[in-house]
C-alpha cells in the first residue's frame, strides 16, 4: 500500500487526514509492538504527535468522574458493557 507522504506527515485539516494518521500509526504500532529499540520507533513517536496535534485542536476533552467519562464514551460510541469483557462482568 503506497501512503502519499505528505498526507501523513503534516498536520491533519480534516477528520480524513486524521483518521489516516491513526490507521497509519496503528498499523506501525502493531509491527513494533513494545520494542523500543525499533528502527521505526522514532516514527511512531511522530506520528503520534501529529494525531495528537490534530486531537487538541478538534476533539472534545471530557471531564469528571472515570467511570463517568467511559460511560459516555461508551454510549457515544455504541458501545455496551457486555462488549468489553476485558474490563469486567455485570456483577463487578
Amino acid at each position: 500500500m503506497m501512503i502519499k507522504a505528505k498526507r501523513i506527515f503534516s498536520v491533519a485539516h480534516s477528520k480524513a487526514e486524521y483518521d489516516r494518521q491513526v490507521s497509519f500509526l496503528d498499523s506501525l504500532l502493531d509491527e513494533i509492538g513494545e520494542d523500543e529499540a525499533h528502527p521505526l520507533a522514532s516514527l511512531v513517536e511522530t506520528i503520534g504527535s501529529l494525531v495528537e496535534t490534530y486531537e487538541t485542536a478538534h476533539l472534545p476533552e471530557h471531564e469528571g468522574a472515570p467511570v463517568d467519562i467511559l460511560t459516555c464514551l461508551m454510549q457515544e460510541h455504541g458501545v455496551r458493557q457486555v462488549d468489553l469483557p476485558e474490563i469486567g462482568s455485570q456483577g463487578v
